[in-house]
C-alpha cells in the first residue's frame, strides 16, 4: 500500500484528525503527505459542494415549477366549482321548468274538457233555438191563417 492510500484510507477510517496524528507518526516528509492530503480533501469537498449547490438549484426550480403547478390546480378546482354550481343551478332551472309544463299540460287538459262541454252545451242551445223557431214559426202560421 503506498502513502497516498493509506493517507486516503486513514482519512476515511478515522477522519481528519487521526490521520494527522497518523502520518506524523510515520515520516519526516509526513508534513507535505498531509498537505496533499488536505488539498486533495478540499477539491474532494469542493466538488462535493458545488454538486450540492448544482442539486440545490435544481430542486429549487422543481419548487418553484410546483407551486406553479399549484397554483393552476387552484384555479381549476375554482373553475369546476363553479362550473358544479351552474350544473346544479341548471337542474333545478330545468326542474322547475319541467314542473310548469306538467300544470300547464293539466291546464290544457281541463281546457280541452271545458271546450267539450262548451261544444256540447253549444249544440244542445242550437238545438233548442232551432225547436223554438219551429214553435215560433207554426204560432205564426197559425195566428196568420
Amino acid at each position: 500500500m503506498n502513502t497516498a492510500t493509506w493517507v486516503l484510507a486513514a482519512l476515511g477510517s478515522t477522519g481528519l484528525a487521526g490521520a494527522v496524528v497518523a502520518l506524523l507518526k510515520l515520516r519526516p516528509e509526513s508534513t507535505q503527505i498531509l498537505v496533499s492530503a488536505a488539498q486533495g480533501a478540499v477539491i474532494v469537498q469542493t466538488t462535493v459542494i458545488d454538486r450540492l449547490e448544482k442539486q440545490l438549484k435544481e430542486t429549487r426550480a422543481e419548487v418553484s415549477a410546483l407551486r406553479g403547478i399549484v397554483v393552476g390546480v387552484d384555479e381549476l378546482r375554482r373553475d369546476l366549482k363553479k362550473c358544479r354550481d351552474v350544473i346544479e343551478r341548471g337542474i333545478r332551472e330545468r326542474e322547475r321548468l319541467e314542473a310548469e309544463r306538467d300544470r300547464l299540460r293539466e291546464g290544457l287538459v281541463t281546457r280541452d274538457e271545458q271546450v267539450l262541454k262548451l261544444q256540447g252545451r253549444v249544440a244542445h242551445l242550437e238545438e233548442t233555438v232551432e225547436v223554438l223557431r219551429a214553435q215560433l214559426n207554426r204560432q205564426e202560421g197559425t195566428q196568420g191563417g
